[in-house]
C-alpha cells in the first residue's frame, strides 16, 4: 500500500486493546475470527468553499483534524472502522461503527494496493463533509484522489475511480454543496 505516516507501533497496539476491550467476545460480536487492526488512515476535512480559486496541491487546502480512522479485520472479512484522537496517554478511541463503510473502505484499500503497489505516495482519509463524501487523497509524484463513498446525487463521481486532483475538484465543482437539513413544515 501507499505509505502512511505519523502513528507509532505503540499508538497501534494501543488502539488495537482499546477496540478489543469494546467489542465483548460474549456478545457474539466477534464470531468468525480473532478482530485484527489492519489499515490506519490519518483524516483531513475539505470545505466547500475552498474549491474554488484553488491553485496548487489539494492537500494544502485540507484541514488536518487530528484523527485516525482504523479497519478492524475479521478473518478476511472488515468488521468495523474505528476512530482515534490522541490523548495524555496516546491514541484514544472515541468510535467503533460496523457499517457499510467498514467494507467500502477495505475495498478501496484493496483497490490501491492492487493499482500502485509499493507506491511512496502518503495516503490519507480524505471527508469532504457538505458533499458527504469521503475519499483517499494520494499525495506524492502527483495528487490523485480515490473516492470511497458519496451520496446518489453525486452520480458522475465513480466510487473506486482514482482522480487526478484537479478532475476530482472539478467534479464535485459541478454540484451544490448541502446547505443544511430543509426546515420541517410549520403545523
Amino acid at each position: 500500500m501507499v505509505q502512511v505516516a505519523g502513528l507509532s507501533e505503540q499508538d497501534r497496539m494501543s488502539v488495537a486493546d482499546q477496540v478489543g476491550w469494546m467489542v465483548p467476545q460474549e456478545a457474539g460480536l466477534v464470531d468468525g475470527g480473532d478482530l485484527e487492526l489492519a489499515e490506519s488512515l490519518p483524516v483531513r476535512s475539505l470545505r466547500s468553499d475552498r474549491l474554488h480559486g484553488l491553485d496548487g496541491p489539494l492537500r494544502d487546502v485540507t484541514d488536518d483534524l487530528a484523527e485516525w480512522r482504523h479497519q478492524i479485520l475479521r478473518g478476511e472479512r472488515t468488521a468495523f472502522t474505528a476512530a482515534s484522537v490522541a490523548g495524555e496517554d496516546g491514541q484514544e478511541v472515541v468510535e467503533l461503527a460496523e457499517t457499510g463503510f467498514a467494507e467500502a473502505l477495505s475495498h478501496a484499500i484493496r483497490s490501491l494496493d492492487e493499482r500502485l503497489g509499493d507506491d511512496d505516495d502518503l495516503a490519507e482519509l480524505l471527508i469532504v463533509p457538505s458533499y458527504f463524501l469521503v475519499a483517499i487523497l494520494i499525495s506524492g509524484r502527483e495528487e490523485r484522489v480515490l473516492v470511497v463513498e458519496r451520496p446518489e446525487r453525486l452520480s458522475s463521481i465513480e466510487v473506486g475511480y482514482i482522480y487526478p486532483s484537479a478532475q476530482f475538484v472539478e467534479a464535485l465543482r459541478r454540484y451544490p454543496p448541502a446547505t443544511g437539513v430543509p426546515p420541517r413544515p410549520v403545523g
